[in-house]
């Protein structure tokens, strides 16, 4: 799947919507009695090690999904059979 690629998108979106789904807070909050929520940010520094340690795991964890999802995309399109047209 390359950047930007809007068909690989739009197959993600699909996917992920048939498996999962969202309630938005306003939906659900009288039924979970939750306290109001806050955000706090801090903005951090990092030394060059530190930064080079974040890219590489972020590296890392951008290749592991994108395996993941094309492991997934070719499981559901080997379901389908050979008469699928897909992208």
């Amino acid at each position: 799947m390359q950047k930007g690629d809007v068909r690989a998108m739009e197959f993600t979106h699909k996917v992920f919507k048939q498996i999962m789904w969202r309630s938005s807070k306003k939906h659900v909050a009288d039924e979970l009695d939750l306290p109001s929520q806050e955000e706090c940010l801090s903005w951090l520094s990092l030394s060059p090690v530190e930064e080079h340690f974040y890219q590489r795991q972020h590296e890392t964890c951008v290749r592991d999904a994108h395996e993941v999802i094309e492991s997934l995309r070719n499981d559901i399109l080997n379901r389908q059979g050979p008469g699928f047209a897909h992208c």
